[in-house]
């Protein structure tokens, strides 16, 4: 609380290259029951700070970061990316929703920021959470975190980042207990999982309808037969690149058409960080012979060691009209991939 050693740079932190960088320099001194946080504009309040002591600051301050100007050195304001609607009742955790994007824009990041809670410099409520997405167009589909635990009840801003890493202006969500949320699998059971390997084949009953399909899963002639029940017979894959085959097929008892069905939706459990891996919609004939064109998406920015609850719009599938097979193999650096995957259900067109 000493004017002569006062810090005005601003500094930001890139953990990519683990090094500070320092921005703009504050007017004022901001000392003890000072504050900053971050706005839903994305700018950054700062303000108090001083009382008592050498300063009394009754003020405050908004400092725009780097990441809200063009990069050309003009020093004009980027354009930004527009969440055009969002839910606006409360929502439980694991649950799906989306949200609408203004056009043409290509969404690159959408992050979770647990709402400030600031005095005498500290922040308890600081917590940024990473949400997995598919885009369709203007419609982004994203999942609640999990559990309660990683994300408690309360309020967070959701923010949308286009390609230049350029965020929106936040909107506002509510976590609570709505009942509306689809309870996770309990963490897999080593000693009741069905253990299928690359090539494999394996029938996955009923592909829509409740949420806790695969209260039939059975494996082909490659494996043995399992049944049970969500969450206890759990598929554990594991796909090396062995023989140049390195994909799991999830085989429904019929063929489906696409359009009668808005998202293919799983829980998928990370052994490893940074898991990625391709899902593709395919119709197969008796013999095994694909008889119309593979449509695939890429899952990445899972968080390891928990269920992720994942939902796919068939859009991202645009080349596929109908499928009778889910298609499962890596998409991430040459390597062993081992998850859990579960609850795996096509949703029908509301």
């Amino acid at each position: 609380n000493d004017l002569a050693t006062a810090h005005y740079r601003t500094e930001t932190w890139d953990p990519a290259t683990g090094h500070w960088t320092r921005g703009a320099t504050h007017v004022r001194a901001r000392m003890y029951h000072s504050v900053a946080m971050l706005l839903p504009d994305a700018t950054i309040v700062t303000g108090a700070g001083g009382s008592p002591g050498p300063q009394t600051n009754p003020n405050t301050e908004i400092y725009y970061p780097p990441y809200l100007f063009k990069k050309d050195g003009s020093g004009d304001f980027a354009p930004r990316p527009v969440i055009e609607a969002a839910p606006s009742s409360a929502l439980s955790w694991n649950q799906p929703f989306h949200v609408k994007v203004s056009a043409g824009t290509s969404v690159s990041r959408v992050t979770l920021l647990r709402t400030g809670a600031i005095t005498h410099a500290f922040n308890p409520n600081q917590q940024l959470i990473e949400m997995p997405f598919a885009q369709d167009g203007q419609r982004v589909e994203l999942v609640t975190p999990a559990l309660a635990v990683d994300a408690p009840p309360g309020f967070y801003l959701l923010f949308v980042f286009d390609q230049a890493g350029v965020p929106s202006v936040a909107r506002f969500l509510r976590l609570m207990d709505t009942g509306t949320g689809i309870p996770p699998p309990p963490p897999p059971n080593p000693s009741k999982q069905l253990i299928v390997y690359d090539g494999q084949s394996i029938g996955y009953s009923p592909w829509f309808g409740d949420a806790t399909a695969c209260d039939h899963c059975k494996a082909n002639v490659k494996a043995p037969v399992v049944t049970g029940t969500a969450g206890q017979t759990s598929v554990r894959l594991r796909l090396p690149p062995v023989g140049g085959i390195t994909a799991v097929s999830f085989h429904g008892t019929s063929t489906l058409p696409v359009g009668q069905y808005r998202a293919l939706r799983f829980s998928v459990f990370p052994t490893q960080t940074d898991l990625r891996f391709r899902v593709a919609l395919a119709t197969e004939g008796a013999d095994g012979t694909a008889s119309g064109p593979e449509a695939g998406f890429v899952v990445k920015g899972l968080a390891a060691s928990q269920w992720n609850s994942v939902s796919i719009p068939m859009s991202a599938f645009a080349s596929a009209t109908q499928f009778n097979r889910v298609k499962i193999e890596p998409a991430g650096p040459a390597g062993t991939e081992t998850f859990y995957l579960d609850n795996l259900v096509a949703l029908p067109s509301l």
